[in-house]
């Protein structure tokens, strides 16, 4: 019986012993386990840091980048606005200048109207040409005259009268040309011709008066006097006076005595 007590005894202490070792194996097992995740866990974890590390060195730069970009901005948007502001102030000042221009414009629009056609839109009316006939003894000599509207409107109610003298050359005395209020009146248009003829008799040219004429003693004088009204009623006048010149033969203008209102 003691006997067997003693066996029972020993195969329990046995029994615990083979538990123990049991339970000190899981234990190892686990704590291997254990250890081999944590050092999986361990090594991606690293991995991540290495990954995040990057990042965050690509987002420094990328962050250094866009400072960069921002004070480029910031300059160009500084630059930008300075020019805006000086592109407003040429604009300020050109609108001014074409308000005075606009201003200025009106004046000039002002006074035109209140003096009446004094420009090219009026009719200017003058002597353009003088043809005249050979100068002989005992002959007529006939002057035509050539007379042009030089402006850009009819001169109208158009009427002249013309006349000669043949003085001394150093006894030249300009008329005074009355207006012929009973000549013919016409209408000349722009840029248009109309000829005016004056004849001498043959008697006033002896063949002494042509010498003294050639030799510049004597000459011919073409008086003449133009009047004629514009489309506003304005009334024009032009006179005339012109020497005879042997070297052409011809008329030229007299030193006084020619005038345009």
């Amino acid at each position: 019986m003691l006997g067997n007590g003693r066996k029972d005894e020993s195969d329990h202490q046995l029994l615990m012993l083979y538990r123990i070792s049991r339970s000190s194996g899981w234990m190892a097992f686990f704590t291997l386990v254990i250890a081999i995740g944590t050092a999986v866990c361990a090594y991606f974890f690293w991995q991540q840091l290495t990954v995040m590390q990057d990042q965050l060195d690509n987002m420094q730069d990328l962050s250094s980048k866009i400072e960069k970009s921002l004070n480029v901005a910031n300059t160009q948007s500084a630059a930008t606005s300075e020019s805006a502001k000086s592109l407003s102030e040429q604009i300020g000042q050109n609108i001014e200048a074409t308000k005075q221009l606009t201003i200025a414009v009106e004046k000039l629009r002002d006074i035109g109207n209140n003096v009446p056609l004094l420009s090219l839109d009026r009719p200017w009316v003058g002597v353009d040409s003088v043809s005249v006939t050979p100068l002989l003894p005992n002959r007529e000599f006939n002057i035509k005259a050539s007379i042009r509207n030089g402006g850009r409107s009819p001169a109208i109610g158009m009427r002249m009268t013309f006349s000669t003298a043949t003085p001394a050359a150093n006894e030249i005395a300009v008329p005074n040309i009355e207006e012929c209020d009973k000549c013919l009146r016409s209408i000349l248009l722009p840029n248009a011709l109309i000829t005016q003829e004056v004849t001498i008799d043959g008697d006033v040219f002896s063949a002494a008066k042509i010498n003294r004429i050639k030799s510049g003693a004597d000459t011919i004088l073409l008086f003449g006097r133009i009047d004629y009204t514009d489309s506003a009623e304005n009334h024009h006048t032009t006179t005339v006076c012109m020497a005879y010149v042997t070297s052409l033969p011809g008329f030229r203008n007299c030193v006084s005595g020619n005038r345009i209102e």
